[in-house]
This record gives structure tokens, sequence and C-alpha cells, in this order.
């Protein structure tokens, strides 16, 4: 929603691009934030896989409620953190 805001701010501030404006923290926990998304949503989508195996039987590929996305995740966020407040 925040970017939704600058994108309507810079339409009608002229002068010069907001971008110029905004510091590179922002800009740089913009692009975390997007690319933490990304994971998200493809965590969402792991869990309606259903894995065949050997003997033909179906099970999640979600199981304990996360997949091996939710690890990546984690770290992701504490690598981002770190560079943000750097």
């Amino acid at each position: 929603m925040n970017l939704v805001f600058l994108v309507v701010i810079d339409l009608f501030f002229r002068k010069e691009p907001v971008w110029r404006r905004t510091s590179r923290g922002h800009v740089l926990a913009v692009a975390f934030g997007v690319l933490m998304l990304g994971l998200t949503l493809i965590a969402l989508q792991m869990g309606q896989v259903r894995v065949i195996n050997a003997a033909g039987s179906t099970s999640d590929a979600m199981q304990y409620g996360f997949t091996f996305v939710t690890p990546g995740l984690v770290l992701l966020y504490l690598v981002a953190m770190r560079t943000v407040f750097t």
C-alpha cells in the first residue's frame, strides 16, 4: 500500500521524481518486501501441491504446517532487517 501512495504522489508532484527524495533505505525495504511477498506466494502454492511417491500414494508437499520456503523466508527477513538498519 505504501508503494501505491508513492506512485500516486509521484503522479501529482512533478517537480522531480519522488524516488530521488526517498532514502535508499526505503527503496531497499520495498525491494525486500516484494521479494518476501514472492516467497510467501510460492509457499502458499506449495501447500496446494500433492506429491506422488514410489508406492503410488499421495501426500502433501507441506508437512507440519510449513515448507522448505519457511526457513528461507525467516533468513531473508533477518538479512533484510540487518541490511536496512545498517
